[in-house]
């Protein structure tokens, strides 16, 4: 039987939240990744872009911005 090496799983850097430190979206954006990666539908190459991706949605409509 050959089983092969899973991926590593590298989590999105935390980034500086400015004045909206407990912001919300940063933390969903991240978990959305984290959980995207563990099923295997993103690479950890693309991490960053999505995390982006997923805040810019989260945050479209509020006054909590990156």
């Amino acid at each position: 039987m050959n089983i092969s090496k899973p991926d590593i799983i590298k989590s999105v850097t935390i980034k500086n939240q400015g004045e909206y430190g407990t912001c919300y979206a940063h933390a969903c954006a991240r978990n959305f990744v984290r959980t995207l990666q563990m099923f295997g539908i993103i690479k950890s190459d693309y991490n960053e872009q999505f995390y982006l991706l997923f805040l810019n949605f989260l945050t479209e409509n509020t006054i909590c911005k990156a």
